[in-house]
């Protein structure tokens, strides 16, 4: 079988970037290891409202909650509100979501094989790829994009996985007493993990932890315990998930290409990917197209340029902050959100910080370092300098 692109994976990435390669007239498969998009599901689901609306995916037809105010706490207690009196983000029901994508794939003109592992990936002049499951033998693509998720087929065997760690997540669906149009965010030092959240979604509220060293599980657990008063019944739906960490040597080589988790194209402060991910993809499904139509081979380098372009500065950034707060011990995460809390302080945030784009919130701690190496000690401004925080170009930050 030939087609003029294969996809590897079924998620919201891959069938993103199936749907807009299939509207351009061209032959698209994917193929998703799983026997019905959108399960299992191990995220919190929350997505930036005015993000979701550039990429118009319709999301809002998913949204289990609008969300307005975010609450984020310090290990001992202290509290950071972030209120702008408007809607930032939604909620989203992700299987729901998932499988609107991959109706949308299929509605353009694209093939969906459910039930389909890819277990072989070769470059034969193009990318070959080998298939068990319900479609079983090899595919020929044109091209080969992996939107196969943080432990991708397609980036082990194209030889363009680096170095991988994950943040490692654990979620449960609990009923509990929450504020419907508030998230909260629950940090933690160096002993329990990186972050926990508590997040409305509709009649539950799904509550998690994730960790890059520690046990995510005992670091729920902790978190439950805190939240016990708040905690109606039992534990209902428990998921697990992994968030890509280090990104790929590459996003390209030959014929073939990574996007979405695949890629590591998460928010490092966060690890929420659909974003980035449906973003990278439209990226991509412009380099696939041009190259389709005959122009030259070289055209695919078009995607990594424009993901450079449009996102390198933000992830770099992303990853130096991410780095710095997972080495802060808990009095040195108290004495930062107690900080950021101050009326000046948090007022700048307000006006600069952007959902999607987390350098912004960079820029303006940056540019209140001193302040912030008088609350937080001398060891920070070291750690921030060894983590290149300091010294960089500040320019569109």
């Amino acid at each position: 079988m030939r087609k003029d692109l294969v996809v590897v994976g079924g998620g919201p990435s891959g069938c993103f970037l199936a749907e807009k390669v299939a509207r351009r007239g061209f032959e698209v498969l994917v193929v998703e290891e799983h026997e019905r998009v959108g399960k299992p599901v191990s995220c919190a689901g929350v997505v930036g409202m005015e993000g979701m609306r550039e990429l118009e995916v319709g999301a809002e037809r998913f949204a289990l909650n609008r969300l307005r105010r975010g609450l984020i706490f310090s290990p001992s207690g202290e509290v950071l509100e972030l209120d702008r009196g408007r809607v930032e983000a939604l909620v989203l029901d992700r299987g729901a979501f998932d499988r609107h994508l991959a109706e949308r794939a299929e509605e353009a003109g694209a093939q969906v094989e459910l039930g389909t592992r890819c277990l072989e990936v070769r470059e034969e002049g193009t990318p070959v790829v080998g298939l068990s499951g319900r479609r079983r033998g090899e595919v020929r693509g044109r091209v080969l994009a992996g939107a196969d998720g943080p432990t991708s087929v397609v980036a082990r065997k194209s030889g363009m996985m680096g170095r991988r760690r994950f943040i490692r997540c654990v979620q449960v669906e609990m009923r509990a007493e929450t504020e419907p149009d508030t998230a909260e965010v629950y940090l933690s030092g160096r002993a329990v993990g990186l972050f926990g959240w508590v997040v409305p979604a509709g009649e539950v509220a799904r509550i998690g932890m994730g960790s890059l060293k520690g046990d995510p599980g005992e670091g729920l657990r902790h978190l439950l315990r805190l939240l016990s008063p708040r905690l109606k019944g039992g534990p209902g739906r428990l998921s697990f998930g992994l968030i890509p960490y280090d990104p790929p040597r590459s996003l390209l080589r030959g014929s073939t290409l990574l996007v979405g988790d695949a890629a590591c194209q998460v928010k490092p402060l966060t690890g929420g990917g659909l974003y980035l991910g449906l973003s990278c993809s439209l990226l991509a499904s412009r380099a696939i197209s041009v190259f389709l139509e005959g122009r030259h081979p070289s055209l695919l380098r078009l995607y990594p340029r424009e993901v450079e372009r449009r996102f390198g500065r933000e992830l770099r950034w992303g990853r130096r902050m991410r780095e710095l707060l997972s080495s802060l011990s808990d009095r040195e995460l108290d004495a930062l959100v107690r900080t950021m809390a101050e009326e000046r302080l948090r007022g700048e945030i307000l006006r600069r910080a952007d959902f999607d784009y987390h350098s912004s919130l960079v820029g303006v701690l940056l540019g209140n370092l001193p302040h912030l190496v008088t609350s937080l000690g001398p060891r920070a401004l070291t750690r921030m300098a060894l983590k290149g925080m300091i010294g960089l170009d500040l320019k569109g930050v």
